[in-house]
This record gives structure tokens, C-alpha cells and sequence, in this order.
């Protein structure tokens, strides 16, 4: 018979809760906690269909959440370069080199997550740090707000990008003195590459999204509230029918579907407990880190 109670005995448990910081003992039944106390009065709880957990004087904390993620994009950086402990222009090349040895060349670099305020010397990267050894690569790397990307020459020419492309509405293509493209685009001249990156696959979806779950996991994250962008609810869907969710996602879609939504009759909280609509994002200017934040 399947026991669907757990005790976690013998534990030095912090429960959040001032009237009574440390306990012994937590009962969970049917994913509730129904009892968080000493091991002595833990056993009222326990009985034939408990599974009991020695915690053997280990910390026990409550779960984690994370307000603000983006579960497969966080996968997918995970996946591909990390770029967030770069401190200066060579260790941002040299760390993107070492990747581009890895991979095939119709395999896009992407994520990065770089933050040059945290730079030796504070400037943002060009064209010119990758373009030597990814010249049949594509390489679009953010900054850490997602607010600003660098672009590698063999982008800008796919994304049809030159020193004759005008700025779109609400975004920028940066350029030299002699008005050539450095590669960086600010906020909607993204759009311009991002418009024309593959859509991943399904199996890469299903990668990104259980590269992100381990890190939850072994972070001690248990909630997450999700935005997600076009396709990436149906991946998550598919991820949660087939039991690989093992954080709680509290997802907000974009506020620009909200007229399919309604038409469908979704409303708010639409879901179960591993995966459930909450709310919707729309965006309006940029990032303070970036400055790309519209200020006074």
C-alpha cells in the first residue's frame, strides 16, 4: 500500500514563524503540512502509511520562491555560455572562444548573461572581442536585465543590420564614430535578431526546462513565478502532464495574447498545483542597469 504521509524526525527545522523559530519534526500529508512540532508529538502522526525521513540533526528550511524568473530562458542559459562572472574585455572573449570550440556551427550562442558594470574597466563589449573566432557562428549574448545584447558580425549580416539600419521605435543599434554597427542593440533592436533565431525544438525546449528544474532543486527553490513567453506555456504544459515539474510555476503570460486568452474563457488561476496561470506582463521602457530605463 502506497504511504501518502511523510515525517521528517530528528531535525533542526526553522520555521519562519516567531512565536516558535526552531522544531524537531514536520508532517506532510497529501502535499499539506498538518503538523510542525517536537519528535515526541510528531508521532500522533505517524502511523502504518507514513513514510518516516531521520533528518539525523540536519537543517531543514522552508522552500524557496522565486518572484521573478524566466524558466526556460534561465535553461537555456544554463545550457549554453555563462558569461556572469566575466570581469573584464579578455575573459569575456576568452570564455565565449572556449564555447564556440564546443558546438557545431549552425548552433546559435545564446544567454551570457553578462553584466560589464561589474567590469575592470566599465564599457560595453563590441563585435570586434568575437568576431575572429565565430565567424560562422552566431552569437547573440545578453546582459544580464535582457535589456541589451551583443550581436557578432555574422548576426548582424543575417539580421540584415548595417550602418544604414535605422533605429526601430523604443530601441537603439548602437554605432562607432564611423557610424558602424558595435554589435550592441538596446531593447526593441533586439527584435531585429530575435526575429529571425530559430524557434526551438521540442527536445530542446524539454532540455531547458530540466536544466532549470535541477537548479530549483538543488537551490531549494520550490515555487517559481514563471514569465513566460510564445510557445513556452505548451512546453511547460507538456513538462507537467509528463510529471518532470518539480518546482510549483506560477506563470504570467504576455499581456499582448490577452484577446485569445479571453476568447478561450481562461481566467485567473487557471490551472493545478504544479502549473497554473496568475497574471499577465506587458513592458513598458528599459532596465536601470542598462540605463536603458526612460528617467527624469
Amino acid at each position: 500500500m502506497s504511504k501518502y504521509k511523510k515525517a521528517f524526525i530528528n531535525g533542526k527545522i526553522y520555521t519562519v514563524n516567531s512565536n516558535r523559530d526552531w522544531a524537531d519534526a514536520v508532517v506532510v500529508s497529501n502535499n499539506k503540512i498538518i503538523f510542525v512540532g517536537s519528535n515526541n508529538e510528531a508521532q500522533k502522526h505517524i502511523d502504518e502509511f507514513t513514510e518516516v525521513i531521520d533528518l539525523n540533526g540536519r537543517l531543514m528550511l522552508p522552500g524557496f520562491t522565486d518572484c521573478h524568473a524566466h524558466v526556460i530562458m534561465g535553461g537555456q542559459f544554463l545550457l549554453n555560455v555563462d558569461l556572469t562572472k566575466v570581469r573584464s574585455k579578455a575573459e569575456f572573449s576568452e570564455k565565449v572562444k572556449d564555447f564556440a570550440k564546443t558546438i557545431n556551427n549552425d548552433i546559435w550562442i545564446i544567454g551570457g548573461n553578462w553584466n560589464h558594470q561589474n567590469w575592470e574597466v566599465v564599457e560595453l563589449p563590441n563585435k570586434d572581442w568575437i568576431d575572429p573566432f565565430t565567424e560562422n557562428i552566431p552569437v547573440f549574448v545578453y546582459r544580464m536585465d535582457y535589456h541589451v545584447a551583443l550581436a557578432n558580425s555574422y548576426v548582424l549580416k543575417l539580421a540584415g543590420i548595417d550602418r544604414n539600419t535605422k533605429d526601430p521605435a523604443s530601441g537603439e543599434i548602437v554605432k562607432d564614430e564611423t557610424g558602424e554597427p558595435t554589435g550592441i542593440l538596446i531593447d526593441k533592436a533586439m527584435d531585429l535578431v530575435l526575429n529571425i533565431i530559430p524557434e526551438p525544438s521540442e527536445t530542446e525546449f524539454d532540455e531547458a526546462i530540466d536544466a532549470a528544474m535541477k537548479e530549483a532543486r538543488q537551490l531549494g527553490v520550490t515555487s517559481i513565478h514563471d514569465i513566460s513567453y510564445d510557445n513556452h506555456f505548451k512546453a511547460l504544459q507538456k513538462a507537467e502532464r509528463e510529471g518532470r515539474l518539480t518546482s510549483r510555476l506560477y506563470t504570467r503570460l504576455l499581456l499582448k495574447n490577452y484577446r485569445n486568452m479571453i476568447a478561450n474563457e481562461i481566467q485567473y488561476n487557471f490551472g493545478n498545483d504544479k502549473l497554473k496561470i496568475g497574471s499577465l506582463k506587458d513592458f513598458t521602457d528599459g532596465a536601470l542597469g542598462s540605463r536603458t530605463a526612460f528617467m527624469s
